[in-house]
């Protein structure tokens, strides 16, 4: 005899002299778990709760105040280009009459950046084609060129169609407020940033995401700026964004996504509404803390280091950037936007024990889904892992049982907080863990 074991290969833990199942420090359960009173004492999501997971006490909204100062009225509601200005100012935001407008500019830089790359690469000089500097307003059209496009199929390679005046995809909004040799033009000298205020390849400092880094910082600078309260519960996921050609430290094979080469970029949103709230770009360069050698906890580690800036009671941060307008050096506040540590939800590329122990120490919640080797230590062979026969029958009647739920209760030291981590193990479809921390009040099967 060697023991009990499910379809998908979970062990049942024999009970102790004391009747608890204990494998890896983990206590087991397998008639469903209510929480203890030290669990509901670390538990961090507030009203959620059985069957009401989502209350409406844990969504932010945006503030008002501060959308009034920017313009806000009742006939922009169903204005798109306000709610975009918002993000990305039309205009210098120093510029713009409105006293103590903090947003961060963005087309007044590009048309700057675009021009300083387009002089150092000779452009205006007399040789080959003739570059006439490229002003705030005109850079607003070209950008609004892709968004349009987009709107309409976004594919690739009907881009130029939108200037064809005898093929069905031309577009009179694009062609009467841009030349298609003008659009060219300016998409060779684009630029998000100025390469000679960059620090070079092997400098101490340098940054591979330089050249595209900024559309991102002031995307969620700005968002932050027009929000009174940010969701307490955030998702984190990469976004891709794919490059057939040479990308350096910040790029190469992706597998399992639309585009088969380019760079990610992982971000945390509100659930409620994808408000982004901080961002970490992936690349090779990365710098990884001590004990996150994997490449998604690590990015949740600093992830959860900008969470903690937002935080209000938390020191606040400012950016720093060269204002092209101003010309000097501009420090931009980082509004805070959270009154305490969130819940955060995430993929298993971003799975781990370590990473379940560095959230909860800090006061997070955490619910992700757990990678096949990133099972606790002697707790893998009593949790559901390997694959089941999809018509066996005893592998469809296993999907009744109720779930395996492995908790470990963690006292408070010095440096870090109490937390519960949990391990909820079932059989879908498949093996299927969930593994979180200070996130659960109770866990069966769903009825």
């Amino acid at each position: 005899y060697i023991g009990h074991f499910t379809p998908a290969g979970a062990k049942i833990v024999p009970p102790g002299p004391d009747g608890k199942r204990i494998a890896g420090g983990y206590e087991f359960f397998y008639n469903g778990w209510e929480a203890s009173e030290f669990a509901k004492g670390t538990y961090v999501r507030g009203e959620a709760k059985y069957k009401n997971l989502m209350p409406t006490s844990r969504k932010g909204c945006l503030d008002v105040a501060e959308l009034k100062k920017l313009g806000m009225n009742k006939e922009r509601l169903n204005d798109p280009l306000f709610f975009y200005q918002l993000l990305f100012p039309l205009c210098e935001p120093s510029k713009s009459g409105i006293a103590g407008d903090k947003r961060m500019p963005y087309h007044t830089q590009t048309a700057a950046h675009t021009n300083t790359y387009a002089a150092a690469e000779g452009g205006g000089v007399g040789y080959g084609h003739e570059w006439k500097p490229v002003s705030t307003i005109e850079m607003i059209k070209w950008e609004g060129i892709p968004i349009r496009h987009g709107s309409l199929d976004g594919k690739p390679g009907t881009h130029y169609a939108r200037w064809l005046a005898n093929d069905k995809r031309h577009d009179p909004v694009i062609a009467e407020n841009f030349n298609y040799t003008r659009y060219l033009e300016v998409k060779r000298m684009f630029k998000l940033n100025n390469n000679d205020k960059e620090k070079k390849r092997g400098e101490e400092g340098y940054d591979p995401c330089n050249k595209y880094d900024y559309i991102y910082k002031v995307l969620v600078s700005n968002m932050n700026n027009v929000t009174k309260k940010a969701d307490r519960d955030g998702c984190i996921d990469e976004t891709t964004w794919g490059h057939s050609g040479y990308c350096g430290e910040v790029g190469g094979r992706l597998l399992k996504k639309k585009v088969d080469k380019g760079g990610q970029t992982t971000m945390i949103f509100d659930i409620s509404n994808r408000y982004p709230r901080g961002y970490v770009h992936r690349h090779k360069l990365s710098n990884k803390p001590p004990g996150f050698n994997q490449q998604g906890p690590a990015e949740i580690y600093h992830l959860m280091n900008q969470l903690d800036d937002l935080t209000i009671g938390n020191p606040s941060t400012k950016t720093s950037l060269y204002n092209s307008v101003q010309r000097e050096n501009v420090e931009y506040d980082m509004k805070q936007v959270y009154d305490g540590p969130i819940h955060i939800t995430a993929d298993n590329h971003f799975s781990g024990e370590h990473v379940l122990d560095h959230a909860g120490g800090k006061g997070y919640g955490m619910t992700l889904t757990n990678r096949r080797d990133r099972f606790p230590k002697d707790t893998k062979n009593h949790l559901h892992h390997e694959k089941v026969e999809a018509n066996s029958k005893r592998s469809k009647v296993a999907r009744f049982n109720n779930p395996i739920v492995a908790v470990k209760e963690v006292a408070a030291t010095a440096t870090k907080k109490a937390f519960t981590k949990t391990i909820v193990s079932f059989q879908s479809t498949g093996a299927t863990n969930i593994a979180g921390v200070n996130n659960l009040l109770s866990a069966r099967l769903y009825s």
